[in-house]
């Protein structure tokens, strides 16, 4: 994970978005100052969004005839000197056009800026601001006596997660499905937040976000099966029976947060490290950055298939709802002699020998 140290703010500016109170944009004709209270705040919200449990990798794909290319203003904007403030100008006029005057987006600011991480080709960062009130502590007196009041303070910045940014890499960095990062969500019910493809990535981005379902999945269960078959010599072989069970359960939901799957079902912290630096590299080396994501929507409506393997190239392929006593087949382990029996029960038996 990336820190802030590690992050350089280059260039930076900010354009209010004001769709309910303005016809157009008001544009910023010159760069932001950076101060150094600006630079850790803005740093601190890049690697916080960037990183995001529910940060999306998003693939540019061809907009309109009739509508301006994202892409390409980001790309001129990332590798044409001198055109900083006109090609931010001109992302922000899109982000306006992209509202469509829909009253139920928030007004706010896009703060465009260009940051590198270690040294590295440049990035560039919307961030789509939604200011909010807050308070402060004022001080009143009272004859001889004082007191503190709450004193509203209104379109304050936020602090944190942001609903809606994006992180568009260096063209150095972009792989097969991953042009930029895209946080993209709203509040849903009872304060919680959920992801969406709204206006914001679909309409002004013009993104493709993440991978399908399916391939997400399966690059979860190739990777998180690869872990546990890696703790076959350390961990009992019920707790390794369990972790997948456990694993083939979580695919029932209707969203898996990989982090949160391995803080509730491994036990020791070592092993919960040790298995987040294993999965999330390993999808990670496979194009897959999101760590939060929805397996397939009729998964619980197909049968759960078991693969069991064994000495020998022992290989055995059964519905999971037919394992267990007095099924198809059932299994148990002989502690005294450290080996597992299975008993198979079955009309029909068919053999096929290969080289």
């Amino acid at each position: 994970m990336s820190t802030t140290d590690q992050i350089t703010l280059h260039d930076l500016i900010i354009h209010k978005v004001d769709h309910i109170n303005f016809l157009q944009p008001r544009l910023s004709d010159l760069k932001s100052p950076i101060s150094e209270a600006v630079d850790i705040y803005l740093r601190d919200e890049i690697v916080l969004n960037r990183e995001h449990e529910f940060s999306r990798s998003g693939l540019f794909m061809k907009p309109p005839d009739d509508k301006p290319s994202l892409k390409q203003l980001c790309d001129d904007l990332l590798t044409s000197d001198g055109k900083f403030v006109q090609q931010s100008q001109k992302i922000a006029e899109h982000l306006f056009k992209s509202i469509n005057n829909d009253g139920r987006i928030r007004p706010g600011d896009l703060v465009v800026c260009t940051f590198s991480e270690n040294g590295g080709d440049k990035w560039l960062a919307l961030l789509k601001m939604d200011p909010q009130d807050s308070f402060i502590t004022d001080e009143e007196k009272v004859g001889a006596k004082r007191r503190l009041v709450l004193k509203q303070v209104r379109d304050v910045m936020p602090i944190g997660a942001l609903q809606k940014c994006a992180f568009i890499l260096p063209e150095a960095l972009r792989k097969k499905r991953r042009d930029l990062i895209v946080l993209d969500q709203q509040q849903a019910h009872y304060g919680t937040t959920q992801v969406v493809a709204s206006f914001f990535s679909k309409d002004f981005l013009q993104c493709e976000v993440g991978f399908t379902p399916a391939e997400t999945t399966r690059a979860f269960l190739d990777a998180s099966s690869a872990w546990i078959d890696s703790k076959k010599d350390e961990w009992h072989p019920a707790d390794v029976e369990a972790f997948r069970e456990n694993l083939q359960s979580a695919l029932q939901r209707k969203t898996v947060s990989i982090v949160n799957f391995a803080q509730t079902l491994i036990e020791e912290p070592e092993d919960q490290n040790d298995y987040l630096d294993k999965v999330l590299g390993s999808l990670k080396a496979r194009g897959f950055h999101d760590r939060v994501f929805r397996p397939p929507p009729n998964l619980a409506t197909r049968p759960v298939v078991l693969q069991i393997e064994g000495d020998d190239g022992l290989r055995l392929r059964i519905r999971n709802d037919a394992v267990g006593a007095g099924k198809t087949l059932n299994y148990e382990y002989d502690e005294a002699m450290a080996t597992w029996n299975i008993v198979i029960h079955t009309m029909k038996m068919k053999k096929v020998y290969k080289q």
